[in-house]
């Protein structure tokens, strides 16, 4: 059975009537923006790109943002990204406290504002809870200082937000290429740069590869890496739009052996299948409390997922991609071009193939064609990796991630009228892991 899961925005409107519900209805939400932040300014659209819950009794206690949303609004006159944090009880504070660094202007709207009838505290972008570096990788005013093109004419889009944590842009100066540059909320931008580096240096002596962008080096004072963007489109929306998948699915695991089987770098931190079970003392004990008619099922494959752990055999460490999914991957002139370094480990290189597969079922495809496409990703892998892949193994591997997904998509969805009866059908795949 396919689930399709691939949305990231949930809903609770539905199921829930405490007033932040209305804020993960597109609709509801854009009366509100409207009302309390634009005025005069008509708000004709409203797209909610992301949602969170932190509902557990912990995140409770600690005071987290009962939901978090990211909206892409729609005016007359262009968009503008929004962020909105509700609480219960502990907005104004919040509040306060960001006063003192959401001053950039955003393109329409206020930087900062307080919403009393929902507890709740709306950034607007560029404006971030903790990338306060951000105004100054978007702003042409003052970009040309941090970008290696050094263009004081430089058309900025934003690809993708993730609030408090990381933007992707895409910058086009005049008269040069188009340049993509990784913003994040720490100090390891200069490591992200060294495995761009490190990773466009062997695709560059590997023609059956993956391809990988030029890196364009870091900015430390903005915590961003840049690329030479790479033309092309997605993967996953040329699988969409029809392609032949056979080639292409043949193409990624071709390109995955070929990427484990690179000698890593030295600094990459290591990583066994014990550190990729420690969620299960977070996860799926809140998931067990929240859906109580689950908890013998998430307690047995728990217990089960720990007990083969410990029967797995030791096996050579080899890179880890860390997030290799099929939407990582863009379609380039007949080539694949692989992306994101940020999670680069040394560890069971088995880890990305039961990531990767258990993925493929979160996209609205045929299941059959699913299951062929799992069928030549792993031959193709097969054929061309020097070491075994044991059936068992990479079975533990995708449990692992479909119940480290059980617990994701809860925290993104948990209040949609159909999501408990989804729940059971992804941890049903957790139990028997599609992989072959």
């Amino acid at each position: 059975m396919t689930v399709a899961l691939a949305g990231r925005a949930g809903t609770a409107w539905a199921t829930s009537r405490e007033p932040w519900a209305l804020l993960t209805d597109p609709q509801r939400a854009r009366e509100v923006l409207q009302q309390q932040l634009y005025g005069d300014l008509a708000v004709e659209g409203c797209e909610i790109l992301q949602t969170r819950f932190r509902t557990a009794p912990h995140e409770r206690r600690r005071g987290a943002p009962i939901v978090g949303a990211a909206y892409r609004l729609t005016l007359r006159d262009g968009e503008q990204l929004v962020h909105v944090r509700a609480y219960t009880g502990d907005g104004r504070r919040h509040y306060e406290k960001a006063r003192a660094t959401a001053r950039a202007r955003p393109r329409f709207g206020p930087p900062l504002a307080y919403l009393p009838a929902l507890d709740a505290v709306v950034w607007g972008f560029p404006n971030d809870p903790k990338l306060r570096h951000l105004a100054d990788v978007v702003d042409p005013g003052v970009l040309w200082r941090h970008l290696p093109c050094g263009s004081d004419r430089v058309g900025v889009d934003v690809l993708r937000w993730k609030p408090g944590k990381r933007c992707v842009t895409r910058y086009r100066p005049a008269g040069a290429p188009a340049i993509v540059g990784k913003t994040v909320n720490h100090d390891g931008v200069a490591d992200i740069a060294r495995r761009m580096e490190w990773m466009w240096r062997h695709a560059h002596d590997d023609a059956d590869g993956f391809v990988v962008a030029r890196p364009l080096g870091c900015s430390r004072a903005v915590k961003t890496a840049w690329q030479a963007a790479l033309p092309g489109i997605p993967l996953m929306q040329a699988l969409m739009d029809g392609a032949e998948p056979g080639p292409l699915m043949r193409a990624a695991g071709a390109g995955l052996a070929r990427l484990h089987a690179m000698a890593p770098a030295d600094d990459l931190p290591h990583t066994t299948v014990a550190d990729r079970l420690r969620f299960v003392h977070g996860g799926p004990l809140e998931l067990a409390a929240a859906y109580p008619e689950l908890r013998g099922r998430v307690e047995a494959l728990t217990a089960l997922l720990e007990h083969v752990a410990a029967q797995l055999p030791p096996v050579p460490d080899r890179l880890v991609h860390g997030d290799f999914l099929l939407k990582q991957l863009v379609l380039s002139d007949g080539r694949l071009g692989v992306f994101d370094f940020d999670d680069f480990v040394l560890g069971d290189c088995v880890e990305d193939l039961g990531n990767c597969i258990a993925d493929m079922h979160y996209w609205d495809l045929d299941p059959g064609a699913v299951r062929a496409m799992i069928a030549d990703f792993l031959d193709a892998y097969r054929a061309h990796a020097a070491w075994d892949v044991p059936d068992d193994r990479l079975r533990w591997h995708c449990s692992v991630q479909l119940l480290r997904d059980a617990w994701y998509w809860h925290k993104r969805r948990q209040f949609e009228p159909a999501f408990r009866e989804e729940l059971g059908a992804l941890l049903a795949r957790a139990e028997q892991p599609p992989v072959g």
